[in-house]
Order: structure tokens, then sequence, then C-alpha cells
């Protein structure tokens, strides 16, 4: 099963590269968000005037509110990449084992340009379809 992919992980598909973007954006939002709430309070201590201490608390009382949405925007682009991951993958279903090394110990299908059909392909083909089972 496919993990899902992280930030800078290489994957190759368009849209995975640009949500580990949008992702890493978040992440980059974040980190300054933080810093500026680390910084609050010795602003709010050094602040000389009523009117610097309410912009500053203002200030740190949105930068609380704008880290809490950047988190929800993290945590919702983590429970998309991981249904994404979950989902079966598209395509036709795995084949087993035993039925490629039957497949390969076959030898030629030389019959296939044959109208009736020849009786060793015939019997090559049931086996075969033995193998894969019902659908």
């Amino acid at each position: 099963m496919h993990e899902p992919s992280a930030v800078g992980s290489g994957n190759d598909r368009p849209r995975d590269r640009r949500r580990n973007r949008a992702l890493a954006g978040v992440h980059m939002v974040m980190t300054i968000l933080g810093i500026f709430l680390v910084l609050t309070p010795l602003a709010l201590w050094i602040a000389w005037s009523p009117g610097v201490l309410f912009a500053v608390l203002g200030g740190g009382i949105a930068a609380a509110l704008a880290l809490l949405a950047c988190r929800w925007l993290a945590q919702r682009y983590r429970a998309q990449t991981a249904a994404i991951a979950a989902a079966p993958p598209i395509g036709p279903p795995p084949v087993s084992d035993r039925f490629l090394a039957e497949l390969s110990g076959m030898g030629p299908f030389t019959y296939h340009n044959r109208l009736t059909g020849d009786y060793k392909f015939r019997l090559k083909m049931a086996r075969l379809r033995r193998l894969l089972g019902p659908r």
C-alpha cells in the first residue's frame, strides 16, 4: 500500500507536487505566526502606551486565530492525502504469482491464428481461466 507523500518526497504526480508545495507554505506561515506569538509577551511588556498595548494584543489574538486556521488546513490536507492513499488502486486486478508461473511455463502461444482453435491451446486457456478464478 502506498504511503501518503510527505513534503519533498519526490513524487512525480503534478497534483501531489502542488499539494506538497501548498502544505509547505502552510507550515512556513505557521512558523512565522509561532515566532510572532512567542515575541508577543515581550512586546506587551515593553509597550509604552495603551494604544500600542492594544495593537500588540490585537495582533497576538489575530496571529493565534490565523495559526488555528493554518492548523485546520494542514489537518484537512493530511486527511485528504490519507483518503487518497487508502483508496484502491485504479487498474486491472493483480495477478497471482502462481498464474504467472503457469503462464511462463506453458511455452509459446502459437495457436492464436487458427480459426477453430487447437485442442492444446484450448486446454492451456482453460487452465489459465481456472487459475484466475471467477470474475
